[in-house]
């Protein structure tokens, strides 16, 4: 009995924090696969930010190299920098302070003022219950795994 050629497929979730679709660049036979992965747009990180009394925390989560940074005990415009200058995939993560009734961060101008287009006035942001991160911290877990949690 001859033996049959085994076909492989690579499969693939395409998203904002993951926008390059490899579908025959990587089994394809085409020299060009390498000149249009280095051309192809970065991964937008997944963003959380995280009001608290000490200011604001921002979790970082890149898909792509399997990495989650935590700066914490930031300010407003710090964290209005930030977002300005590497735009997260959407949505971006908000955990309001207990008592915090605004639906979106206070520094990122909404979506129906029409005078302010800049950057960030584009973002869809969505607020998570602050119970996630304010409930009762158990022993032995500091407040960067905590963040990790709330918004991994």
């Amino acid at each position: 009995p001859k033996s049959r050629i085994k076909n492989r497929m690579l499969a693939q979730i395409v998203s904002p924090a993951s926008p390059t679709y490899l579908y025959n660049l990587v089994l394809g036979d085409s020299g060009a696969s390498s000149d249009t992965l280095f051309g192809s747009p970065s991964a937008r990180p997944l963003c959380g930010v995280i009001s608290n009394a000490a200011g604001y925390t921002l979790v970082h989560v890149s898909s792509e190299e399997r990495t989650v940074r935590v700066s914490d005990r930031l300010t407003a415009e710090a964290v209005a920098c930030h977002l300005s200058a590497y735009p997260p995939a959407e949505p971006l993560f908000y955990v309001p302070s207990p008592g915090d009734q605004s639906q979106s961060l206070p520094f990122l101008p909404s979506n129906s003022d029409k005078m302010r287009d800049g950057p960030g006035s584009k973002v869809h942001v969505r607020r998570l219950n602050p119970s996630l991160y304010f409930s009762s911290p158990k022993e032995g877990i500091s407040e960067v795994e905590r963040s990790k949690q709330c918004i991994v």
